[in-house]
């Protein structure tokens, strides 16, 4: 309700959201527009309009972070990697761990290992980093040819409670990306009835 008031007070009708440019309006303008936007579902237009009204106002930093927000949920990795980018350098890289997450994941797709490396760092204040770090480590491992240091990593015996699940199916996923078939296919199995193995064997089957 608050929302289509807002409309009627700026005396544009509802309808014209979805297909409003983000140009050349004041930033309540765009502001007004993201939040019917996103009332509709309509995540990846809200975030380049709440990213608009930012723009518009620098002294209100919050909505480059509701834009950010919007656009990881709207899937627009793209455009959330951008926003990360921002966000960072506004924060001299301390922008938190989602930001931090968005700008990992992008390293790992451009295969860039240093800037994976310091994008881990960003994980270490979250809740899930006792899942990622080890996760994302051995991949960055891997990445750069070291294979026996990527699966040591990932050593489920290392681990316990729900961390020793995921550790294990990352553990098979290599072992399946690297031809070792064998031991994919009992880890697999073992994780698919809820019993990881709580054995060192890092270097089985070589």
């Amino acid at each position: 309700m608050r929302v289509l008031l807002a409309f009627l007070a700026l005396g544009l009708p509802a309808a014209a959201a979805a297909s409003a440019p983000t140009g050349g309006h004041s930033a309540r303008h765009d502001y007004v527009l993201g939040r019917y936007a996103a009332s509709d579902d309509q995540l990846g237009l809200a975030s380049r309009l709440f990213d608009d009204a930012q723009r518009r106002d620098p002294a209100a930093p919050a909505l480059r972070r509701r834009a950010f927000d919007l656009a990881v949920a709207a899937g627009d990795r793209p455009r959330a990697t951008a926003l990360a980018a921002e966000l960072n350098a506004a924060a001299s890289g301390k922008a938190g761990p989602e930001v931090a997450m968005i700008t990992l994941v992008d390293a790992v797709l451009r295969r860039d290992w240093p800037a994976v490396d310091v994008a881990r760092g960003g994980l270490k204040d979250a809740g899930f980093v006792v899942v990622v770090a080890p996760v994302v480590e051995a991949w960055a491992r891997f990445g750069r040819g070291d294979r026996d240091g990527a699966l040591a990593r990932l050593d489920p015996a290392n681990f316990t409670g729900f961390p020793r699940g995921y550790v294990a199916e990352q553990r098979a996923h290599m072992l399946a990306a690297i031809g070792r078939w064998p031991e994919a296919a009992k880890l697999y199995a073992e994780i698919r009835v809820g019993s990881p193995p709580g054995i060192n064997f890092a270097r089985q089957g070589e």
